[in-house]
C-alpha cells in the first residue's frame, strides 16, 4: 500500500502522523484521531477512548518509543482490517449480521459508487458513501442462508469507489446450521426371526431454533410400515412407526428395506421433506446345512448330486424357485437331494434354490467351476507328511 514505518516518541504523535498503526500489549491498533478531550484508538471495529495521553501510553508497547506505520498513501484507498469477514452462524430467521469498519488510508477523499456481491444472499448498508482522508465508515453486512441446511458459504464483496483505484474487494462468509434434525434417521434392524418380525421403532424430530411447535406429517410409507403415534412438543416431535417386516419387499436372501418420508414444518414456517429408512433380513426358523453347496470342478454339462439337511421338517419342503442348472430336488425327511448340471461355459458359476418350509423361506446358494475340455480336474487330497 506504500505505507512507511518509523520510530517516534509518544509525545511526538500528532495529527500529521495519523491515522497510524501502533503496537499494543494485545496486538496492533489503529490510531485514527487525537483530540484535546482524549486520544481515540480504533481496534478492529471498536473505537476506544482514553482520557489522557498517560493512560494511552500505559497501553502501548515500548512506553516512550513507538514503531508507527503511517497509513497515509498518495490518493485514496479503501481498506479493511481483515482479509475476510466472518458473520457467524445464522439465526432462526436464516440471517447472520455483523458491523464492520472500512478505512480510507489515503490523503484524498473517496466516494463509494456501487456495491456488488457474488451471491444474492448477501447485502450491505454503509453509514456513509463519502470517506474523508484518514476517516472511516461502517458497513452492516448480512447474509441469508437456508435455515434447514448445514453449510459454510463464502462470497466476494466488491466495493467500487471513485476514484477506481480506491476500490476494495474482500471475502464475506457465514455458516448455516440445520435447525431441524431427525435422530435416528436410519435403523439397522439386524437379523429377525419370523416370529419377531412385528415391532415398533421411534425417531425424534427436533428443532434447534426458536420454534413454537414442530408439525410432522407422513407423505410416503413403504410396504410394511405405518405410523402408530406422533407425540408433539414445543420444540420436538416423537414419531413411532409400526414395522411388519414380513410385508416389506424382500430379495431371495430375505433382506428387506423400509422407508418413510416425513414432511416437517419447523423454524420460520419452513416445510422440508426428510427420509427415515431401515434395513434388515428375515432369518428362517429352519436352518440348512451346509449353508452353501460347493459343486466342485465339473466338465461342461456334467450332472452331480448334492445333499442338504434341514434342522427340522415342519411340512414337506416346496421348491418355490430354482435357478438355472437345478435339474431336480427331492426330499426324504429332513434331507433334500439336489441334481446340479454344470453350464456349457468354462469358468466359475453360481446358482441356487429357494425352499419353503412351513412359513419359512430358505435360500440355498450353489457354486462351482466348469473346466475347459481336456483339462485335468481330479481333486487330490495331500497329507501334511507328504513331500
Amino acid at each position: 500500500l506504500g505505507c512507511r514505518t518509523e520510530v517516534v516518541r509518544v509525545a511526538d504523535l500528532s495529527e500529521d502522523t495519523l491515522p497510524a498503526w501502533v503496537e499494543t500489549e494485545t496486538g496492533y491498533a489503529l490510531l485514527v484521531a487525537m483530540s484535546s478531550g482524549g486520544d481515540s484508538v480504533c481496534v478492529a471495529e471498536e473505537t476506544l477512548v482514553w482520557q489522557s495521553r498517560e493512560e494511552l501510553n500505559q497501553r502501548l508497547v515500548g512506553k516512550d518509543l513507538l514503531q508507527v506505520t503511517s497509513s497515509k498513501v498518495a490518493g485514496a484507498k479503501l481498506v479493511a482490517l481483515e482479509d475476510s469477514f466472518f458473520l457467524g452462524s445464522t439465526g432462526s430467521d436464516g440471517g447472520a449480521e455483523r458491523l464492520v469498519t472500512l478505512f480510507n488510508i489515503g490523503d484524498k477523499s473517496l466516494v463509494v459508487s456501487e456495491q456488488q456481491f457474488s451471491c444474492g444472499c448477501a447485502s450491505a448498508s454503509l453509514s456513509s458513501e463519502k470517506v474523508f482522508p484518514g476517516g472511516f465508515c461502517t458497513a452492516k453486512l448480512r447474509m441469508e442462508l437456508n435455515p434447514n441446511t448445514t453449510t459454510l458459504r463464502t462470497v466476494q464483496w466488491f466495493v467500487a469507489c471513485s476514484p477506481p483505484d480506491a476500490s476494495l474487494m474482500v471475502d464475506v462468509a457465514a455458516r448455516s446450521e440445520k435447525k431441524t434434525r431427525i435422530s435416528p434417521q436410519h435403523f439397522q434392524l439386524g437379523r429377525l426371526r419370523p416370529s419377531k418380525s412385528d415391532f415398533s421403532i421411534q425417531t425424534t424430530v427436533k428443532c434447534t431454533g426458536a420454534c413454537e411447535s414442530v408439525l410432522v406429517e407422513p407423505v410416503f410409507l413403504s410396504d410394511g410400515v405405518s405410523v402408530a403415534e406422533v407425540k408433539r412438543g414445543t420444540d420436538q416431535a416423537v414419531v413411532t412407526f409400526h414395522v411388519r417386516s414380513l410385508e416389506a419387499k424382500r430379495d431371495h436372501q430375505g433382506r428387506f428395506s423400509i422407508e418413510a418420508i416425513l414432511a416437517v414444518e419447523g423454524c420460520a414456517g419452513t416445510r422440508e421433506l426428510y427420509s427415515v429408512t431401515g434395513a434388515g433380513s428375515i432369518v428362517p426358523e429352519v436352518s440348512v446345512e451346509p449353508r452353501i453347496v460347493n459343486a466342485g470342478m465339473l466338465e461342461a454339462g456334467e450332472i452331480v448330486e448334492a445333499k442338504v439337511a434341514l434342522s427340522a421338517v415342519l411340512s414337506v419342503p416346496i421348491v418355490t424357485s430354482a435357478h438355472p442348472g437345478i435339474v431336480s430336488a427331492t426330499s426324504a425327511g429332513s434331507t433334500i437331494t439336489l441334481r446340479i448340471q454344470a453350464p456349457d461355459t468354462p469358468g466359475f458359476f453360481k446358482t441356487g434354490i429357494l425352499l419353503r418350509v412351513g412359513a419359512d423361506h430358505v435360500h440355498v446358494p450353489i457354486h462351482g467351476f466348469v473346466v475347459e475340455d481336456g483339462s485335468v480336474h481330479k481333486q487330490i487330497k495331500v497329507g501334511a507328511a507328504d513331500p
